[in-house]
């Protein structure tokens, strides 16, 4: 029985791995693509700099939260752990996208609180693994040091975006009355 559950444990590690290595692939091939030219090009040239920095950034977090969560499984603390932090890190790049592509700046300051609250989520479940010694010597510090400073990042971010909001001009209404005669 141990056998086969040692068989099922490596069989899953090596998915992951495969998963992780057609993600890094493909962000390559993405950024391939952008030095070639074409409308990928074109469209990162009118793009800002620091946030396309910051997608690469939360891009990377991502790989790096996928990898700490393959070593974190082996025992059922762990699992459970890496499951919850796998979701919240993940999703502080994906929502970060979402964010970038706003319709709106109420729709940019509401898709960047959710961006703080996958942060600070993420944070949360790193201290917890930290607390509770479930991660190997050495292997959080960075992923935890990272996360926050993500979170000042995107929570700075949404404070100047409320703040922009209030400051933003409205249209003028039109103040001309139509009187009957």
């Amino acid at each position: 029985m141990d056998e086969l559950i040692d068989g099922l444990r490596k069989l899953r590690w090596i998915a992951c791995t495969v998963i992780a290595e057609i993600a890094t692939k493909a962000h390559t091939i993405d950024q391939k693509r952008l030095k070639g030219g074409g409308t990928a090009r074109a469209r990162a040239e009118w793009m800002n700099p620091k946030a396309e920095a910051l997608k690469e950034r939360t891009f990377q977090f991502a790989l790096d939260v996928i990898a700490f969560c393959r070593v974190l499984r082996k025992s059922w603390e762990g699992c459970e752990l890496s499951d919850q932090l796998f979701r919240a890190g993940t999703r502080v790049g994906a929502n970060y996208h979402a964010a970038c592509r706003a319709r709106s700046h109420a729709d940019f300051v509401n898709k960047i609180g959710i961006v703080v609250e996958e942060t600070d989520e993420s944070v949360y479940w790193l201290k917890l693994i930290s607390a509770a010694r479930l991660a190997p010597d050495g292997s959080l510090g960075g992923l935890l040091r990272e996360a926050q400073e993500l979170w000042a990042i995107f929570n700075q971010s949404q404070l100047t975006a409320k703040s922009n909001a209030g400051n933003r001009r409205r249209e003028p209404q039109s103040r001309t009355k139509f009187v009957n005669s």
